[in-house]
């Protein structure tokens, strides 16, 4: 799963913080700034546990289907007195080469912590009123009681991940174009606009196999509004992609992927977080303010959205600035050439796909 970021390292991670304008507060990992902080994650993540955690033995691991850059994602079985199901199940990745014992554990400490910070967010999500949302992808459950099978189970989308589906039907020549040349109002105008049966044979199409501009909108529309609720529940995402959204079969997505996600402070429309340098992140995502800054919003999220659009009409072909990074030898350097780029005005051009209204 290619991706650059801003360093070479998942590791190298230094302190970050919760910002606001008026504090700036470092907090670590691993350091809190008084005794209740520290107290109320011990009660936030025995709560986790308590309503999520599964005995090791219902869990029967089949096959794996993915690897990410922290961690690697099977699909497993999930066998209850009731019912059994497959799920996804996201595991630590071993990246210990050559490493002696001593770093190889904390390694893996800190893929273990990583997975607890996403099951965190999970369960934040999961803990709204409706109890989490119809395009964010859904807990099921997690082992963290047995250090070598911490684990995060979720729900189970066949289709697999969506740049992964939309490169396969660019490929096979499976996408329909809606959108036709009008020579009379020299513009280009929905095809149902000269052709009265064309949306009553939608379902034709979609048993046919084909993706149509209307499928891309609905995807579209699919994300924001997962984006939308993450704002409600004060959640930035920060590694918003396609990549990181999976499809089921009824084209429904589900937003993914919450290992970078960071939850803001509660009824502050001005908090931030900051992340400092040193930090992993997916810069041809990121919006040129946090580029420059560090800072990460919710605003900041609506950039990473318009970079998602883009990657929904180019079918995924090929990573954002790709054209621009061949340049550029390591992330570094591409990295302070996209943040001048972003800021000399300079934009991703507009795909040939996308209507018009958008």
């Amino acid at each position: 799963m290619n991706r650059e970021y801003s360093n070479e390292s998942a590791y190298n991670e230094e302190e970050e913080a919760y910002i606001n304008p008026n504090e700036k507060l470092p907090i670590s990992n691993h350091e809190y700034l008084n005794c209740d902080a520290f107290i109320q994650e011990v009660f936030d993540y025995k709560a986790i546990r308590a309503k999520y955690e599964i005995e090791p033995d219902t869990l029967t691991i089949i096959k794996a289907i993915g690897k990410g850059y922290f961690s690697d994602v099977h699909v497993g079985m999930l066998s209850m007195p009731t019912l059994s199901i497959a799920v996804a199940v996201k595991t630590s990745q071993m990246k210990t080469g050559a490493m002696n014992a001593e770093e190889s554990e904390d390694i893996l400490r800190r893929q273990r912590q990583a997975l607890k910070d996403e099951l965190s967010i999970f369960a934040h999500l999961q803990s709204s009123s409706v109890g989490g949302h119809e395009n964010v992808l859904k807990l099921l459950g997690a082992i963290t009681t047995v250090k070598t099978s911490f684990c995060i189970l979720t729900e189970y989308c066949e289709c697999g991940s969506l740049d992964s589906f939309l490169q396969a039907k660019w490929k096979n020549g499976a996408f329909e174009d809606e959108l036709i040349f009008d020579p009379k109002d020299n513009e280009k105008v929905w095809k149902n606009q000269h052709d009265p049966n064309w949306a009553d044979s939608y379902q034709s199409r979609r048993d046919q196999g084909l993706v149509t501009t209307s499928d891309l909108m609905w995807f579209a529309l699919q994300i924001a509004r997962a984006m939308q609720f993450l704002a409600a529940m004060n959640v930035i995402h920060r590694d918003i992609a396609v990549r990181n959204v999976l499809l089921k079969s009824d084209f429904t997505l589900k937003v993914a992927d919450f290992g970078l996600s960071r939850k803001l402070k509660e009824n502050d429309d001005n908090s931030y977080y900051c992340g400092q340098k040193g930090t992993a992140l997916p810069i041809r995502y990121i919006a040129p303010e946090s580029l420059k800054s560090g800072r990460f919003s919710i605003t900041s999220e609506y950039w990473s959205f318009g970079v998602v659009v883009w990657e929904l009409f180019t079918f995924a072909e090929q990573q954002p600035y790709s054209v621009e990074f061949d340049k550029y030898e390591n992330n570094l350097q591409f990295y302070d050439f996209l943040a001048q780029h972003l800021s000399s005005g300079h934009r991703l051009s507009l795909p040939g796909y996308v209507p018009q209204q958008m």
